[in-house]
């Protein structure tokens, strides 16, 4: 799992937080998650939405959004 970088703006630690999961028929549901600076409350813009489902028993990531949220939060346009 990617680590966030430090806020571009005050340099604070950011945090992913994640709600609104919906649960559909079959096993599949989806959250919702937001990234965003403790210090300023800074965020990349958007929330990103992952999807998931069961089956027998396995549990599979259909498009992880917390991954989304990271890679949002650490694109830099300096590169770094």
């Amino acid at each position: 799992m990617e680590k966030l970088k430090p806020c571009p703006f005050c340099g604070g630690e950011a945090a992913v937080s994640s709600s609104d999961h919906d649960v559909e028929d079959g096993g599949a549901f989806s959250e919702i998650y937001d990234v965003a600076c403790r210090s300023c409350g800074a965020r990349p813009g958007g929330y990103f939405r992952g999807e998931f489902f069961r089956k027998d028993g396995e549990f599979f990531i259909v498009k992880d959004g917390y991954a989304e949220a990271v890679a949002a939060w650490n694109r830099r346009k300096d590169g770094a």
